[in-house]
């Protein structure tokens, strides 16, 4: 499929003034969208899948009307996902870019879901407004430290593998700092994922 196609054809959906969008493409390829941010004050509910996201595309300020974001299986290769309006975002079994963290920058925030994402960690801004959250991380995530996050027994009993860079020591204070912060989140009751 030609992300060229898939991009005329999005903005003349989008013509329409349509509320809602779904692209899921099937094709394992991952058609890599443009790079170039949506503009729409009447689209309300996006859903991608299996594709390739790069540039400005995840940039929202267009799409005032914007409340729920859904990916499923895509490559995320942004700086950063920005909207002032979404209140529901769910990312699941997608892959961010190795190479740079994307900045996840939604105040208006009351759910979200990143769940089995590989490659790097993305960064959540303030979210004020977070009524849930569910955070899983994917066996080859980047952050991902494997380790018994029980303060005192970090690492004892676990012959997980650690990805990413750092010392046994970096990965532990990765999970007391971050992991307690999550404990109470839903979805994450057994405070094992680390964020």
């Amino acid at each position: 499929v030609d992300g060229a196609e898939v991009d005329v054809w999005i903005c003349h959906v989008l013509s329409w003034q349509v509320p809602v969008l779904i692209a899921r493409l099937g094709t394992n390829v991952h058609t890599q969208l443009g790079n170039h941010s949506l503009a729409s004050a009447h689209l309300k509910r996006l859903e991608l899948s299996e594709v390739k996201l790069k540039g400005s595309f995840l940039d929202f300020s267009s799409c005032t009307a914007l409340v729920c974001l859904r990916m499923h299986a895509c490559i995320i290769d942004v700086d950063k996902i920005f909207s002032e309006s979404l209140i529901d975002l769910k990312i699941t079994h997608c892959n961010f870019d190795f190479g740079a963290v994307t900045t996840i920058s939604v105040p208006s925030f009351l759910f979200l879901v990143l769940a089995y994402c590989e490659g790097q960690t993305p960064m959540l801004e303030v979210m004020p407004r977070l009524i849930n959250a569910s955070i899983k991380l994917g066996w080859f995530d980047e952050d991902r430290c494997g380790k018994d996050t029980n303060e005192d027994h970090c690492g004892e009993g676990t012959d997980e593998v650690h990805y990413g860079e750092g010392t046994d020591e970096d990965y532990h204070k990765l999970c007391r700092n971050c992991c307690g912060v999550c404990a109470n989140c839903w979805g994450n009751e057994s405070n094992r994922d680390c964020v």
